[in-house]
């Protein structure tokens, strides 16, 4: 396997705090430079959201007469009358947030 060196620049004041968590947890600076980069490549760029799984999660909460999946809409069912919200998908689509028809945010709801 071949190695790289790779150089990290770091504030003095965060340096501090680097070596106080490399102390308490027994590693290498070099260690917790390797493992962060490690995790952060592994972790997936963008959360894999299909329509059914965001139609569960509404579905899960309110009585839903219709979703729109191109215009990012429902409908929902409130006693005798409907109300519409708007739904977008934020943080690397890790989280649903519902908005009412003005736009105010209803409910954020977490896709993992």
């Amino acid at each position: 396997m071949a190695t790289t060196n790779i150089t990290v620049r770091i504030e003095d004041s965060l340096l501090d705090q680097v070596d106080d968590y490399c102390k308490k947890n027994e590693i290498t600076r070099s260690d917790l430079i390797r493992n962060s980069l490690l995790e952060k490549l592994r972790e997936p760029e963008l959360l894999q959201v299909s329509k059914d799984d965001i139609r569960g999660k509404i579905e899960s909460l309110y009585k839903v007469l219709d979703i729109n999946f191109e215009t990012h809409k429902f409908i929902i069912a409130k006693g005798v009358k409907s109300i519409s919200f708007a739904y977008e998908l934020q943080d690397k689509n890790k989280q649903l947030i519902i908005r009412d028809a003005i736009g105010r945010i209803v409910k954020i709801i977490s896709m993992v």
